[in-house]
């Protein structure tokens, strides 16, 4: 698996610093992880990926769509995207 260290670093940052959206987004994302078969370890600061490794408090901050190994994500990372999606075509219109 090919690791992305800039995708790690604006993780942790969005952690660190999260919008409402962001936020929101993260907390559906550890929903799913919660209720996987793949989650190692007992806390929350401890939980990791099994399949990717990564700790799932940063990882489920991910700037990158549908970012779960498994494609998990990609019923709560289509909302979030989309808008994001949306709004910069209208962005782009007023230019």
């Amino acid at each position: 698996m090919k690791i992305n260290i800039l995708e790690i670093i604006q993780s942790y940052a969005d952690k660190w610093n999260p919008s409402e959206e962001r936020k929101a987004l993260a907390e559906k994302r550890l929903a799913i992880c919660n209720q996987c078969e793949f989650p190692i370890g007992d806390s929350e600061t401890t939980k990791r990926c099994g399949k990717c490794g990564c700790f799932l408090s940063g990882k489920v901050f991910s700037p990158r769509e549908n970012a779960c190994p498994e494609g998990k994500w990609s019923s709560v990372d289509f909302e979030y995207f989309e808008k994001k999606r949306q709004k910069g075509l209208r962005e782009r219109r007023l230019i």
